[in-house]
Protein backbone atom coordinates (compact mmCIF):
# COMPACT_ATOMS: atom_id res chain seq x y z
CA UNK A 1 0.00 0.00 0.00
CA UNK A 2 1.34 3.41 -0.89
CA UNK A 3 1.55 5.45 2.35
CA UNK A 4 0.15 8.58 0.71
CA UNK A 5 -2.89 6.75 -0.67
CA UNK A 6 -3.47 5.14 2.74
CA UNK A 7 -3.13 8.50 4.48
CA UNK A 8 -5.67 10.20 2.20
CA UNK A 9 -8.16 7.36 2.71
CA UNK A 10 -7.64 7.61 6.47
CA UNK A 11 -8.11 11.41 6.46
CA UNK A 12 -11.34 10.96 4.45
CA UNK A 13 -12.62 8.48 7.04
CA UNK A 14 -11.68 10.75 9.98
CA UNK A 15 -13.41 13.72 8.30
CA UNK A 16 -16.59 11.64 7.99
CA UNK A 17 -16.41 10.52 11.64
CA UNK A 18 -15.36 6.98 10.66
CA UNK A 19 -11.71 7.05 11.77
CA UNK A 20 -9.91 3.75 12.11
CA UNK A 21 -6.61 2.17 13.05
CA UNK A 22 -5.05 -1.19 12.25
CA UNK A 23 -4.32 -4.06 14.62
CA UNK A 24 -2.43 -7.28 13.96
CA UNK A 25 -3.13 -10.76 15.35
CA UNK A 26 -0.37 -10.23 17.95
CA UNK A 27 -2.25 -7.22 19.35
CA UNK A 28 -0.02 -4.43 18.01
CA UNK A 29 -1.98 -1.30 17.02
CA UNK A 30 -0.71 1.08 14.37
CA UNK A 31 -1.22 4.34 12.53
CA UNK A 32 -0.81 5.55 9.83
CA UNK A 33 -2.56 2.89 7.79
CA UNK A 34 -0.44 0.25 6.11
CA UNK A 35 -0.68 -3.34 4.98
CA UNK A 36 1.76 -4.94 7.46
CA UNK A 37 2.42 -4.57 11.17
CA UNK A 38 5.58 -2.46 11.64
CA UNK A 39 6.50 -4.47 14.76
CA UNK A 40 6.04 -8.09 13.64
CA UNK A 41 5.25 -7.99 9.91
CA UNK A 42 1.90 -9.80 10.14
CA UNK A 43 -1.27 -8.69 8.36
CA UNK A 44 -3.51 -6.00 9.80
CA UNK A 45 -7.22 -5.79 10.56
CA UNK A 46 -9.11 -2.50 10.40
CA UNK A 47 -10.69 -1.41 13.71
CA UNK A 48 -12.86 1.64 14.53
CA UNK A 49 -11.02 4.52 16.19
CA UNK A 50 -12.77 5.66 19.39
CA UNK A 51 -14.48 9.04 18.96
CA UNK A 52 -12.64 10.56 21.93
CA UNK A 53 -9.05 10.37 23.08
CA UNK A 54 -6.98 11.55 26.02
CA UNK A 55 -4.23 14.11 25.45
CA UNK A 56 -1.03 12.54 26.79
CA UNK A 57 1.57 15.10 25.74
CA UNK A 58 1.82 18.33 23.78
CA UNK A 59 4.17 21.13 22.87
CA UNK A 60 3.61 24.65 21.60
CA UNK A 61 6.10 26.42 19.35
CA UNK A 62 6.07 30.21 19.21
CA UNK A 63 8.77 30.38 16.53
CA UNK A 64 8.03 29.80 12.88
CA UNK A 65 9.40 30.04 9.38
CA UNK A 66 7.84 32.77 7.18
CA UNK A 67 5.46 30.40 5.38
CA UNK A 68 3.92 29.33 8.71
CA UNK A 69 3.76 32.75 10.42
CA UNK A 70 -0.05 32.71 10.25
CA UNK A 71 -0.07 29.46 12.25
CA UNK A 72 2.07 30.57 15.18
CA UNK A 73 1.82 29.58 17.95
CA UNK A 74 1.74 26.02 16.65
CA UNK A 75 0.61 23.24 18.98
CA UNK A 76 1.28 19.54 18.36
CA UNK A 77 -0.11 16.82 20.61
CA UNK A 78 -0.21 13.08 21.14
CA UNK A 79 -3.48 11.56 22.32
CA UNK A 80 -4.41 7.97 23.11
CA UNK A 81 -7.54 6.70 21.34
CA UNK A 82 -8.17 3.24 22.76
CA UNK A 83 -5.01 1.24 22.05
CA UNK A 84 -3.40 3.60 19.55
CA UNK A 85 -1.61 6.94 19.89
CA UNK A 86 -2.41 9.68 17.38
CA UNK A 87 -0.26 12.74 16.68
CA UNK A 88 -2.10 15.83 15.45
CA UNK A 89 -2.05 19.62 15.38
CA UNK A 90 -3.60 21.60 18.21
CA UNK A 91 -5.16 24.85 17.00
CA UNK A 92 -3.43 27.90 18.49
CA UNK A 93 -6.68 29.22 19.94
CA UNK A 94 -7.03 26.05 22.02
CA UNK A 95 -3.40 25.38 22.91
CA UNK A 96 -3.42 27.95 25.72
CA UNK A 97 -6.17 26.03 27.55
CA UNK A 98 -4.62 22.56 27.45
CA UNK A 99 -3.36 20.16 30.02
CA UNK A 100 -2.52 16.48 29.82
CA UNK A 101 -5.57 14.34 30.44
CA UNK A 102 -7.83 16.67 28.41
CA UNK A 103 -10.39 14.82 26.29
CA UNK A 104 -10.01 15.52 22.57
CA UNK A 105 -11.74 14.61 19.32
CA UNK A 106 -9.91 14.03 16.06
CA UNK A 107 -10.85 16.03 12.97
CA UNK A 108 -9.29 17.13 9.70
CA UNK A 109 -8.60 20.61 8.37
CA UNK A 110 -6.79 22.18 5.45
CA UNK A 111 -3.41 23.72 6.06
CA UNK A 112 -3.54 27.39 5.03
CA UNK A 113 -0.02 27.45 3.66
CA UNK A 114 -0.44 24.76 0.99
CA UNK A 115 -4.01 23.39 1.10
CA UNK A 116 -2.95 19.92 2.26
CA UNK A 117 -5.14 18.16 4.82
CA UNK A 118 -3.87 17.43 8.31
CA UNK A 119 -5.24 15.74 11.43
CA UNK A 120 -6.28 18.19 14.16
CA UNK A 121 -7.39 17.71 17.76
CA UNK A 122 -10.42 19.61 19.05
CA UNK A 123 -11.27 19.94 22.72
CA UNK A 124 -14.26 17.80 23.65
CA UNK A 125 -16.78 20.17 25.15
Amino acid sequence: MNGEVGLEEWLDAVALGDGYYHRCSSGHSTLPPGDRCPECGSGLERRPLPSRGELRSYTVSNVSTPEYDDQTPLGIGIATFGSVDVTARLPAVESGRLETGTTVRLSVEERRSDGSRIPVFRLDR
